[in-house]
Parts: structure tokens; sequence; C-alpha cells
């Protein structure tokens, strides 16, 4: 016979007995911890192989570099009128389809990493549709924060890509 936790239907549980909710409580307890832990050790769902985590990382860093080059320009708050309208609303357009793409593959990703990973860029690219919209004045410091978000998604990535680097050990 295996070792293993029984199942909740053979838990030796009577009425008005303290000890063995107790002992139930525990075993759900335990039940979620280990199946807290099975899905951090689950797949990558998105970044799957060295190649995704490649590609990945150089979006990253490419918009790292966005983000720092936009750091030294003042953005004011979006107006639907003037010179910059239009090219204020095309950013806000971009950086709400990066954001609703970055919370899908957040949303489909199981692993921690890739959750970190998603979770980062996508705080980053959420940023930015608020800078757009309010400008820096009311908002001052957020572009620092896309900035330090993009830089951990890339230490994030970096893990990643390294993960996917090394060699696998054989099954026994």
């Amino acid at each position: 016979m295996a070792a293993g936790p029984l199942p909740l239907s053979e838990l030796p549980v009577s009425r008005g007995s303290v000890t063995n909710y107790s002992l139930v409580v525990m075993c759900i307890t335990a039940r979620c911890a280990r199946s807290l832990l099975d899905s951090s050790c689950m797949g990558f769902v998105i970044l799957t192989n060295r190649k995704r985590a490649i590609i990945a990382l150089i979006h990253t860093v490419f918009f790292f570099g966005v983000a720092c080059w936009t750091v030294s320009r003042p953005v004011a708050p979006l107006t639907l009128t003037g010179t910059s309208a239009r090219a204020g609303i095309a950013m806000l357009v971009l950086y709400g389809i990066v954001s609703a793409v970055l919370l899908r593959l957040y949303s489909v990703s199981r692993r921690f990493q890739e959750r970190l990973y998603f979770g980062l860029c996508t705080l980053s690219a959420v940023m930015g549709v608020l800078r757009t919209l309010v400008g820096d004045p009311a908002l001052h410091g957020l572009q620092y924060s896309r900035v330090l978000m993009l830089v951990a998604a890339a230490c994030v990535g970096s893990l990643i890509l390294r993960e996917h680097s090394e060699p696998k050990l054989a099954m026994e």
C-alpha cells in the first residue's frame, strides 16, 4: 500500500470532535500547500523553450530602452485638441493594446516565474497608459517605476532563459 494522505472521505471524523476537525483542516491545508508547490513546478506555458525566452527578453530590453528614452521627455496630459492630440491618442491605443495582450499572457501562464515576468511587463505597460492619460506632473516618478519594472522583468527573463539553457538531467 502506497504511503500518502488519506482521501477526505476516509478521514475519521465524528460529530463534536475538535481533534478530528483539526485533523481534517490540517490535511486540507497540506493538500493546498502541495498543490501550490506542484503548480509552481509545472512547465512553462508561453516561454516553453530557449528561443521563446530569448525573443521575450529581446522585447523587454527594447522596451526598457524606449522607457529610458522617454524618461527625459516630459509628457503632458492627453488632450483631444491641439497638435499633439493624434500622437497622444496613438500612444494611448498602442499602450492599451500592449497592456491587454500582456494581461492575457499573464492570465494564461501558470508557473511562478512566467507569471512574475508577464506581471512586471503588464505593470510597465499600464504605467505607460497612465502616463499618457494624465501626464508627468500628476504622477511624478511614474516613468522611473516603468524603468524599474522592466529591469525586474529583464532579470526574471534572464533567469527563465538560464533555466532553459541548463542541460536536463537524465531520468533514472
